[in-house]
């Protein structure tokens, strides 16, 4: 029997990424985090700065958990206030994310 060993990690990232964002229609932000790459780097600041979780699982797609990533309320909240940090630190970072914003709607147009 094969197994393969997944990052249960990304999923719940992408989600509460896609959760903190949705969370602030109006804000300027979410505009910025519309575009590709500041979004990657988003994922990867993230990510830099957590613990990986791992499943693994069989042939037979059977699911083992070896231990259920973000689960407590306590975490949920740190890997909000994580991804919130990093939104700010990337604007800071990426000052001209206004010239990119409306360079990458002005291509999305045309």
């Amino acid at each position: 029997m094969s197994y393969q060993l997944i990052n249960s990690t990304l999923p719940i990232v992408l989600e509460e990424i896609e959760n903190v964002l949705e969370e602030s229609p109006n804000c300027p932000y979410r505009a910025a985090f519309i575009i590709p790459e500041l979004r990657e780097k988003l994922i990867d600041y993230v990510l830099s700065k957590i613990p990986h979780y791992y499943t693994i699982e069989s042939s037979k797609s059977s699911i083992k958990q070896l231990r259920p990533p973000f689960r407590l309320l306590e975490q949920r909240l740190q890997l909000e206030n994580l991804i919130r940090k990093g939104i700010f630190e990337l604007i800071r970072e990426n000052t001209d994310w206004e010239n990119f914003r409306f360079s990458h709607t002005e291509e999305s147009n045309t």
